[in-house]
């Protein structure tokens, strides 16, 4: 059942290694934004305007693939339910289908310039989503800007793309870079820290690329604010993302702290990186009492286990857990009915299932599409009379957005950037528990 309806659904043309996906549209009658019918057909005092066009990369080969490839299944999840529930509502109440064009950039820069450059300039897109990685969407946001398409930054925001270069760029992300103990990617594990004080010794080790060195600066920040803490090691290595040898780092973080490994380990690369540091890491000495990562990532608890290596000792940072609440909007729709939709299609393409477990930060994606609903939703009509006119509008009623999402109110600031904050969670037999802050937390930190 699950394979008829989704060749019907998806058809994949492969050129060179690279797959554009293209997914056909059906119409649903519907009464209100997301409220749907059961009779499915054009009815005839619904009035469809123009189709909204939505563009992205979504790697699915290469170092982002673990990351990143399940939301090509997400994508087409979404567009189907929106167009079976009667499309976007604008603000005269006029139905509007979305197309979403998403190919594979293959976690290549130069590829997703490309695409992104044809996207924008001859097929027609209305928003872009940026892939993975900040280092790539850096170079996409002159494209965005010269071309008057805006651009939804995605796991790509950094410090440097909020500095006022860039008019045609939000993202619903907080300024995770800032030295402060309310935005910083880690400010709620140092929060914990500082309330149990039981860490006396931290040291760094991270990635000397954009996104990385936002988190690791930011965390070293912390632990410079955090009481009764000392940091033992600082590291920025260059990344090697294909076999990568860490033991020098190892020895480093050991010799600094006298031969005995700190307390805590703070690990900023991408996920299945940081898995692959820390089974060296055991297999060569350094244990410390917990390691905290920035991010898990698809394969990060299979590199683990594939080693034998446990994750009892292993806190992280994400913007949504399961424990906030189920009243939250969207929290239904998005967490639930079109994941779930999306992970059963991976599966039946003997793909890993789409589920926060194995994509952490799936949440982004959630809100960027109520950010596109939201937005649609306080557009007239007479704005869809022209793609430029639609794109302005779609940029200026992104940079003043207000409004309820899966992670809570989201207010996206005259920058660009908006308040999706993060929450630390802790692995703990075998399950993902969020322990800070208490007011989303569904179980108590557990620490040595």
């Amino acid at each position: 059942m699950f394979s008829s309806k989704f060749s019907k659904f998806k058809q994949a043309l492969t050129m060179g290694g690279k797959i554009a996906i293209i997914a056909i549209i059906i119409i649903i009658v519907a009464v209100g934004g997301y409220v749907g019918l059961t009779q499915y057909g054009s009815h005839p005092t619904t009035t469809y305007g123009t189709t909204v066009k939505i563009a992205m990369t979504v790697s699915q080969e290469g170092q982002y693939a673990s990351l990143d490839a399940g939301y090509l299944y997400l994508n087409n999840a979404w567009m189907q339910w929106v167009n079976t529930h009667g499309g976007l509502l604008d603000a005269n109440g006029v139905h509007h289908n979305v197309t979403v064009i998403t190919t594979d950039d293959q976690s290549n820069p130069t590829t997703a310039v490309q695409d992104y450059k044809q996207f924008a300039e001859s097929q027609g897109a209305n928003i872009l989503v940026s892939p993975y990685s900040a280092d790539t969407g850096l170079q996409l946001l002159p494209i965005s800007q010269s071309d008057h398409v805006p651009i939804i930054m995605s796991e790509a925001s950094t410090k440097t793309m909020w500095n006022g270069t860039y008019s045609w760029a939000v993202t619903p992300l907080v300024p995770y870079w800032s030295n402060d103990t309310t935005n910083a990617w880690s400010a709620s594990y140092f929060g914990m820290l500082n309330k149990t004080g039981w860490a006396h010794t931290i040291a760094f080790v991270g990635w000397d690329i954009t996104w990385a060195i936002d988190d690791y600066t930011s965390g070293v920040w912390l632990a410079q604010h955090t009481n009764g803490l000392t940091i033992t090691s600082q590291q920025l290595l260059q990344p090697q993302f294909t076999n990568p040898d860490f033991t020098s780092a190892i020895s480093q973080v050991l010799s600094s702290n006298g031969g005995k490994s700190p307390d805590i380990v703070f690990c900023a690369m991408f996920g299945p990186f940081c898995a692959q540091f820390i089974t060296q890491a055991e297999a060569n000495g350094l244990i410390p009492k917990q390691w905290h990562t920035i991010e898990w990532g698809s394969a990060f608890a299979g590199i683990l286990a594939s080693k034998g290596v446990s994750t009892q000792n292993i806190t992280t940072d994400v913007f949504w857990t399961p424990s906030f609440p189920a009243t939250n909007a969207g929290t239904n729709l998005y967490a639930n009915t079109i994941t779930q939709l999306a992970s059963q299609w991976a599966v039946g393409n003997n793909s890993a299932p789409v589920t926060w477990y194995n994509y952490q930060n799936i949440e982004i994606r959630w809100e960027i599409y109520q950010m596109i609903n939201a937005t649609i939703a306080q557009i007239p009509s007479a704005n869809f009379s022209s793609s430029t006119q639609l794109d302005s509008s779609i940029n200026n009623v992104l940079h003043h957005l207000n409004f309820a999402t899966i992670s809570g109110q989201q207010v996206i600031q005259p920058a660009g950037f908006g308040t999706m904050g993060l929450v630390t969670v802790q692995f703990e037999n075998g399950k993902i528990n969020t322990v800070y802050p208490s007011s989303v937390s569904n179980a108590t930190y557990v620490h040595p």
